[in-house]
């Protein structure tokens, strides 16, 4: 077995790196999801892993999430995924009586009566579904506070700032505010949206990586303020969060924030609001909006817990296996070793079996992949990479070839021992395309292109080939620089 198959999985190590950087303690992150000893059993394990829930909340309580990660799911795993989406794809529909029978399906499953991210899943589709029937009830928050309390124990929302937040659980701790309000009044949670704030301004959450999530909540402290003449202090708010939302290409509750702080400013000016810049500004995005979003209300919005970049590992591997030109019979073996039975990969292949860890492990790398579940362009263990990676975007993005150059040394400087070959494939990829564009020399990138392409597939697409094969990012942008 290879020294990358023969390690923990890159992400569990990733995030707590992460963890340990914010100087936050294993029982507080993992407090009412998991016990901090099985959390270190996990973590040193080569063969044992958390389910994707699992790993999206401690990476969201760190403040982060895996947009930007491809997520290979095993065979049992995807038939959670897509019971998920089949409720989600429902209810965005508005068909819901669809919806309803997915979130009983989902209830049903054996797994949320053993695992508390599965159980407030299906108790947020339920909070959601009683939300859709538009009824004022006290039902809706004490049911999102159950939800919420299976992975709070003890929940106050007297000490709401004190807590780390997964996704999920700011969407319960929103529902269960706006609910609050509208049977006790503003006065009575307006002292809870100021910790939501408090909550927000905290370092961990200064990249935006989830501000969407608490836009809502935030966007009613602003109201309240500006319902209360607090015209500086909402106008000083709306900054942070226009900011914000702009750096993180978030659209929706951007025109709402413009719109308070045009209110604001036209009241410290003592001037007709339409007067005010921010509020053209708001006017023009709501317009732009309606296109796309025609019935987008602040008041009404509902936020859905969506995933992204899912991908069954059987589908992978039988088109992976393809592009290779391998048999079954050539990918069970490696070195003349047996990996698994070649009815082990007809059936992984199939979606209907799943593989030890170090199997599907061995397996992905025979496959010139990766041998990890979770994917991006550069995979580390050093979340200090994932800040490099976003620098070497933003030089690319202005065209500061100078500063992408000298990004692209620092990390390749610091990973030359690097195990993982698409690590080195999205450094060749990236200064190929730097190099196109400095020179212009195009036939010298294509042909540094075609060898990053050679590290991981047979048969590279052309422009007019069907791809018949899932590209991963850094394949991706090469495909289309050479196209």
């Amino acid at each position: 077995m290879s020294k990358t198959t023969d390690k923990p999985e890159m992400i569990l190590a990733l995030i707590d790196n992460l963890r340990e950087e914010e100087k936050i303690p294993i029982t507080q992150m993992t407090y009412g999801l998991c016990d901090s000893s099985q959390y270190a059993k996990v973590l040193r394990a080569k063969n044992r892993r958390f389910d994707k829930l699992m790993i999206d909340a401690f990476y969201q309580r760190l403040g982060k999430n895996l947009r930007n990660f491809e997520c290979l799911l095993d065979a049992d795993e995807y038939m959670l995924f897509e019971k998920r989406e089949e409720f989600r794809d429902a209810f965005f529909k508005n068909d819901m009586e669809r919806a309803k029978a997915a979130a009983e399906r989902w209830a049903a499953l054996g797994i949320c009566r053993r695992s508390r991210v599965h159980q407030q899943m299906a108790l947020l589709f339920h909070v959601y579904l009683l939300m859709k029937e538009d009824k004022d009830s006290a039902v809706i928050p004490e049911k999102a506070r159950e939800a919420l309390e299976l992975t709070i124990p003890e929940f106050k929302l007297e000490e709401l700032d004190k807590y780390l937040y997964s996704e999920v659980e700011l969407i319960l701790l929103d529902i269960i505010l706006k609910e609050e309000e509208k049977i006790k009044g503003v006065e009575k949670v307006y002292a809870f949206y100021e910790k939501v704030y408090r909550l927000f301004r905290e370092d961990r959450y200064l990249d935006n990586e989830q501000i969407f999530r608490f836009a809502p909540m935030i966007y009613r402290l602003v109201r309240i303020k500006l319902d209360r003449l607090e015209f500086e202090a909402a106008g000083a708010v709306c900054d942070r969060m226009i900011g914000g939302l702009i750096q993180d290409n978030k659209i929706l509750y951007l025109a709402e924030f413009l719109e308070c702080k045009g209110r604001a400013k036209a009241a410290m000016a003592k001037m007709a609001p339409d007067e005010v810049r921010e509020t053209v500004e708001a006017q023009a995005i709501k317009d732009a909006l309606k296109k796309y979003y025609p019935e987008w209300s602040p008041e009404k919005q509902i936020q859905i817990y969506w995933e992204f970049m899912i991908l069954p590992t059987g589908e992978i591997v039988k088109q992976r296996r393809k592009n290779l030109g391998l048999s079954q019979e050539d990918l069970a073996l490696d070195e003349n070793e047996e990996i698994c039975s070649v009815d082990t990969i007809s059936r992984l292949e199939n979606g209907t079996h799943k593989t030890s860890l170090a199997v599907e492990k061995q397996i992905l790398s025979k496959l010139r992949m990766a041998p990890e579940r979770f994917h991006r362009e550069f995979i580390t263990d050093d979340y200090s990479d994932v800040r490099k990676l976003k620098r070497i975007a933003e030089a690319q993005v202005v065209g500061d070839h100078r500063e992408t150059e000298k990004r692209l040394v620092v990390l390749e400087e610091a990973h030359n021992r690097t195990l993982y070959p698409s690590n080195e494939q999205y450094i060749m990829q990236s200064r190929a395309c730097l190099n196109m564009e400095k020179t212009r020399d195009f036939d010298a990138a294509i042909k540094d292109l075609k060898k990053v392409m050679e590290m991981s597939l047979k048969n590279i697409p052309g422009d007019n080939d069907e791809i018949g094969c899932y590209l991963f990012n850094t394949e991706f942008f090469a495909v289309d620089a050479i196209n």
